[in-house]
């Protein structure tokens, strides 16, 4: 502020400076990369062609992200190098995190997944020091316990046109896959016959029906099953596992994972028929496997995860795969997103401030092994 005197009145001239304009937006899209050679986890957006690390140095394995566009809000959830999980939050506008976390008896062993319902709320999902799984949702006071019943590692989220919110876990005795659904109490979606040993991925068509995806018990056959009153196989063969599910605004839905011949998979499934989507470079499929499945709000399809070489793979399809040249060295692309949700983009409420998620993560990823590759993607029992 500066003041000067013109003809004998005092003029006050407020002088402001500007920042520079963020490198990152709302409408771009963001991935997780976990790289075991350097033990970091970095979490890069792209803007046209050109990936940018946005800067996060706390998490070093992302599992998990979610996009808040009417907010310029990013969510990433994962584990630190001491084995402590934490959820950060990124403010695109500014290019700035801020880790949230409950205070008190709260504290986490895991975050595993983090979730911006289609109408604002913040929900994060994991394990505590005892491998109890648990869900808290973000609310006028804070932090508060959904109080998860008798699951073990909690894990992905998926969410249906009634607001209804499913997530996937262990049994109590950590044996078999289950799913809850939670709309203001949890209940229990039973699994015919106990039929999963993992499941990796859940997703809600448009006429609302569960779809769950994962391996059975000997975790070397990837299952997917419908719900749509009862619970029935799909029929998808030819995969090792299958580590995520997404639904298009049209009904049909998609499985990532890893085939039979140890290579990165992606089937569509539609009208009750699976076909194959070949994910290729135009030349050739290089990838080991397939962690994660998304749309964006053009129809657009991602396919994210590793390469034979170690090295991060990501790829986009519209009419045709398309190579993102994705952002880093080694490791894989995990979390994975465009801000996408086949029940249309989140509504614009902000969480309240001063949040916070973290913890001691004592808990250990299920590791699966194909081709001498060894891949994580959910947590075994405790």
């Amino acid at each position: 502020m500066s003041r000067f005197v013109i003809g004998g009145a005092i003029v006050i001239v407020l002088m402001f400076v500007l920042s520079p304009p963020s490198a990152f937006a709302a409408d771009q899209t963001y991935a997780g990369v976990n790289d075991p050679v350097g033990g970091t986890g970095t979490v890069y957006g792209v803007n046209g062609t050109s990936w940018s690390d946005t800067g996060l140095s706390a998490i070093n394995e992302i599992y998990s992200l979610a996009l808040d566009r009417p907010n310029n809000t990013l969510y990433a959830s994962g584990t630190n190098s001491s084995g402590q999980g934490l959820v950060y939050k990124f403010n695109t506008a500014t290019s700035s995190w801020t880790p949230i976390s409950p205070s008190g008896g709260m504290a986490l062993a895991s975050a595993y997944s983090v979730i911006k319902t289609s109408s604002g709320d913040l929900y994060t999902a994991g394990w505590k020091s005892n491998g109890t799984g648990y869900v808290y949702k973000y609310g006028l006071s804070g932090w508060d316990d959904t109080f998860l019943p008798n699951v073990k590692n909690a894990g992905v989220f998926a969410e249906d046109s009634a607001g209804n919110l499913y997530v996937a876990g262990k049994d109590a005795t950590g044996t078999y896959g289950v799913v809850s659904k939670y709309n203001g109490a949890w209940s229990s979606m039973s699994l015919t016959q106990n039929v999963f040993g993992e499941i990796y991925g859940l997703a809600v068509d448009s006429a609302d029906n569960l779809y769950v995806g994962g391996s059975d018990s000997s975790l070397m056959n990837g299952l997917v099953y419908k719900l749509d009153g009862t619970w029935d196989t799909t029929g998808l063969t030819g995969y090792a596992g299958v580590f995520s599910l997404v639904a298009d605004t049209a009904g049909s839905i998609y499985a990532g994972g890893q085939t039979d011949m140890g290579e990165g998979g992606v089937s569509k499934y539609t009208g009750g028929t699976w076909s194959d989507m070949a994910v290729s470079d135009g030349s050739s499929n290089n990838t080991a496997w397939i962690e994660t499945v998304t749309m964006d709000t053009n129809g657009n399809l991602y396919a994210s995860g590793e390469d034979y070489t170690g090295a991060p793979t990501l790829y986009k399809y519209g009419t045709q795969w398309s190579d993102m040249n994705a952002p880093g060295s080694s490791g894989e692309v995990f979390g994975l997103t465009t801000g996408y949700s086949p029940l249309g983009p989140v509504t614009g409420v902000p969480e309240p401030s001063s949040m916070a998620v973290s913890g001691l993560a004592i808990g250990l990823l299920g590791l699966m092994r194909r081709l001498k590759k060894a891949r994580k993607r959910s947590p075994t029992a405790l």
